[in-house]
């Protein structure tokens, strides 16, 4: 249990408090992401980690600039692509381990594609402004990556026991 409410407060600290650059604060998001998708086993505990870092995010106002409060627009975006990120590493985990070779490139390309497109068509429309472009494109991708695989790092270090946090 207290390592699942150490992933909630990192992931909802980190965007709060460290504010920039993205690249840091979105790959320790996207760690904790994937660290309680591989070990979290009662999928309901994950939606914190889904929800709180994008509004913590938003509520800090800093990490995007002046371009911050446009994040609300982008809030949906941001939660269906971590849940989606956090779902296909799941099911990786589920496919017997094939977490990194396949899972994490595919939930990375998932959560980026459906941060993006919204994100690209609010931008066309004008509705947010073109300095989230790549905040919202090709960091995405990377952040996932970079979480993704330090989880994976970490999982290979501490070991695949079987028991998880929270399950």
């Amino acid at each position: 249990m207290a390592e699942f409410f150490a992933l909630v407060l990192l992931g909802a600290a980190v965007p709060f408090f460290l504010r920039r650059p993205q690249l840091l604060v979105g790959s320790v998001v996207n760690f904790t992401l994937a660290v309680a998708a591989l070990r979290v086993y009662d999928w309901r505990k994950t939606v914190p980690l889904i929800f709180l870092p994008g509004a913590s995010a938003a509520a800090s106002g800093f990490l995007f600039g002046p371009a911050t409060p446009f994040l609300f627009y982008l809030l949906p975006f941001i939660w269906a692509g971590n849940a989606l990120y956090v779902a296909a590493i799941r099911i990786g985990r589920k496919k017997g381990g094939v977490f990194l070779p396949v899972s994490l490139p595919s939930a990375a390309l998932i959560k980026a594609a459906v941060i993006f497109l919204p994100a690209s068509l609010l931008i066309r429309l004008g509705l947010v402004p073109a300095a989230l472009t790549s905040a919202m494109g090709w960091i995405q991708l990377l952040t996932a990556l970079i979480g993704g695989a330090a989880a994976f790092v970490l999982k290979a270090i501490a070991g695949g026991n079987g028991r998880g946090c929270g399950s």
